[in-house]
């Protein structure tokens, strides 16, 4: 179950990733495949499975993140009250997310305050880590 590897997850009970995982589907894109556009209204989030996706600043080609580690989440602009992705995501190889319904997940997210607020502070945590490793990316540059 590759919602346990996500560090979203973390703490949270089996019947609520078994609610998560009824929601989302195994999907497969092709190299090249543009999962969302920066601007564009976010519908899902995605949770890395195996492969590569290159995040790029809006829709310019200007690199800003890799997720290449399985349970990395992405297009996680609705989960943070945002009305369009930030950024523009692209597969760079045959790359496998799990594809997580927004509006279905807010609706679980409702329904459990108390994972919904683990999951947030667990969101948190991982963006501050993501914005560690961009630092990081930034000064090798």
């Amino acid at each position: 179950m590759h919602l346990k590897q996500s560090d979203l997850f973390n703490g949270m009970s089996p019947e609520f990733i078994k609610h998560v995982m009824n929601i989302s589907s195994r999907e497969e894109y092709a190299p090249g495949t543009v999962l969302f556009h920066g601007g564009d209204s976010p519908e899902n989030f995605f949770i890395l499975i195996k492969g590569r996706v290159q995040l790029n600043f809006g829709n310019s080609e200007k690199q800003v993140y890799v997720c290449r580690h399985t349970g990395e989440f992405l297009g996680w602009s609705g989960l943070v009250g945002r009305d369009s992705y930030t950024a523009s995501g692209e597969c760079l190889e045959t790359t496998y997310l799990l594809k997580i319904d927004l509006s279905k997940f807010s609706q679980l997210l409702d329904s459990e305050q108390d994972t919904k607020c683990l999951f947030y502070r667990n969101l948190a945590a991982a963006l501050g880590n993501r914005l560690i490793n961009i630092y990081e990316f930034i000064s090798e540059k």
